[in-house]
């Protein structure tokens, strides 16, 4: 496994190209938060590229949260793109279908039993490796950019805080620090690039094989509301659908969930 100082541009640069994806990289030994970074880029430079992070001190969760880092304890990369050419309907979709691409490269390299969350974080072994923040930025009325980012913890960090996270790079199985980098961040530009060319005939199926919360009694808070019900897998707009008590389905387009605990 690599060491922090081992982990550079350069090795990351070389599994990229190994997997013929060659767009910019902004590598920064330390840093805010990768996605405040590519918010930067985007004022300067064009899309697509990638920002990563060895360290990340006030990475972003969803609903304010921190990510929490130390220098190469967490894959912390935001990727950034253009989005004229992707249909707008599929935006609603794309961090599952990120996480799709992801979970499925990583088990054909790891053979892990990487599973999905709904609606934005990635789990092993019961417990969560990765969360994932989707932006989309507009001017004038016309949406412009979109920001992908995600947090994916390697190693578990030296004061053992946040058990509660797995770690990919404890695995049997694990790939080195920058392979690991490469294969998540070509897998996010393979779902853009799916997702532009408006090719999703197995979206659904393929989210069911991954699914951590399928057949569970799950409450789902969205829009200061609270609705349980057992999660029978998504629709194709990305809802998750909700079998209540009265048999009836309720989808949930956005939201926190969590599985009930009897």
């Amino acid at each position: 496994m690599q060491t922090d100082f081992s982990i550079t541009q350069n090795s990351i640069l070389f599994e990229l190209e190994k997997l013929g994806l060659k767009a910019p990289l902004y590598f920064f030994k330390e840093t805010d938060s990768t996605n405040t970074r590519a918010e930067e880029i985007l004022k300067t430079a064009d899309a697509p590229f990638i920002a990563f992070a060895l360290k990340q001190t006030a990475g972003r969760g969803r609903f304010g949260r921190t990510w929490f880092d130390e220098a190469g304890s967490s894959i912390s990369l935001s990727v950034g793109f253009p989005l004229k050419k992707i249909p707008h309907k599929n935006l609603e979709i794309f961090t599952l279908f990120c996480a799709i691409k992801i979970c499925k490269a990583l088990r054909t390299y790891t053979a892990l039993d990487l599973q999905i969350k709904w609606p934005n974080d990635i789990y092993l072994n019961g417990k969560k490796l990765a969360g994932m923040l989707a932006n989309v930025s507009a001017k004038g009325g016309v949406l412009e950019s979109l920001i992908f980012g995600i947090g994916l913890k390697f190693k578990p960090l030296k004061g053992g805080e946040f058990s509660e996270f797995e770690s990919l790079g404890l695995s049997e199985n694990a790939l080195d620090f920058s392979e690991t980098v490469a294969l998540v961040a070509n897998a996010i530009f393979s779902a853009f690039e799916d997702l532009c060319r408006d090719s999703l005939e197995n979206f659904v199926s393929d989210f069911a094989s991954l699914d951590f919360l399928s057949q569970k009694q799950v409450s789902v808070k969205f829009y200061e509301k609270i609705v349980e019900g057992i999660a029978c897998g998504i629709d194709s707009c990305g809802s998750l659908i909700l079998r209540l008590p009265s048999g009836n389905n309720f989808l949930v387009s956005a939201g926190e969930s969590s599985i009930v605990k009897k």
